[in-house]
Order: C-alpha cells, then sequence, then structure tokens
C-alpha cells in the first residue's frame, strides 16, 4: 500500500516507490488524496479523507488476511 497525499514533501518518492514496486513485479494498491497534507492519514475523526483512507487500506488488509 502506497498512500500520498498531493501537499506531500515526499509525494514523488512514494510515486517513484509504488512505480518501483510495480515494475518488479510486486503487488501494489495506490492511494492518492490530492487536497491533503503530508500526515494527514493519522488524523481520522479531524479529516474526512484520512477517515477514507485508512478505511479503504483496512478493507485491503482484510481481504488479504480472508
Amino acid at each position: 500500500w502506497v498512500v500520498t497525499a498531493g501537499f506531500e514533501p515526499v509525494r514523488d518518492e512514494g510515486v517513484a516507490d509504488a512505480e518501483r514496486l510495480e515494475g518488479d513485479g510486486g503487488g501494489v494498491r495506490r492511494y492518492h488524496y490530492e487536497e491533503m497534507i503530508h500526515g494527514f492519514f493519522g488524523m481520522v475523526g479531524m479529516v474526512d479523507a484520512a477517515g477514507d483512507a485508512v478505511a479503504a487500506v483496512s478493507a485491503d488488509l482484510r481481504a488479504a488476511f480472508d
């Protein structure tokens, strides 16, 4: 899982990491939240997109272990 935000200093590195993993044949799920800042993922309860991101990754994890 690679979660990136539009206003994130390491956004390009996250995109490059996901592309590298895909190129190496790794399964990658990408999530990008254009209007968010770095660290938004930990702002559940304060930022709607954070809840959405955590729910999306959580659903993927549940599916992976089912």
